[in-house]
């Protein structure tokens, strides 16, 4: 199966220099490879050299091939919550509340992260997400 997808290919200074080569899935919206290799070896590669070593990291392969849904999600904050926490709390009532089958972020550094809400409690907006096949219909949860 076929998937669109992003890459990206940077040069490094550290710890000798090389090349950062980056691939993104372009739909689910992960970078999902990270190769990191070495100035000499990214030569070979590009001379027709095949298997060159380098340094890889996968993350979220789980997700490749399928489509990211975003929404966002308000909710009130416990009365309790201070000025200095309502960050931290947030970020955890968030996780708490989310819809079966979503993750919140856990970003709320944004101008209108908080807002009084017509009930008088302080609420926060944040997004949430989850990845679907690409040919199931979009699903938005009960409120």
């Amino acid at each position: 199966m076929k998937h669109k997808a992003r890459l990206t290919i940077s040069r490094y200074q550290g710890d000798g220099g090389g090349i950062h080569i980056r691939v993104k899935d372009e739909e689910a919206g992960i970078e999902f490879l990270d190769l990191e290799v070495s100035l000499e070896e990214f030569a070979n590669a590009l001379t027709g050299m095949g298997m060159v070593p380098a340094n890889m990291e996968v993350r979220g392969i789980e997700n490749v091939g399928k489509r990211i849904e975003r929404m966002t999600f308000t909710f009130p904050l416990p009365e309790y919550t201070t000025y200095k926490d309502r960050k931290r709390i947030a970020a955890q009532v968030a996780q708490e509340v989310a819809p079966e089958g979503w993750t919140a972020s856990s970003y709320f550094g944004s101008q209108e992260s908080f807002f009084t809400g017509e009930d008088g409690l302080i609420h926060a907006r944040t997004s949430l997400y989850r990845w679907v096949d690409k040919d199931s219909g979009d699903v938005t949860p009960e409120d």
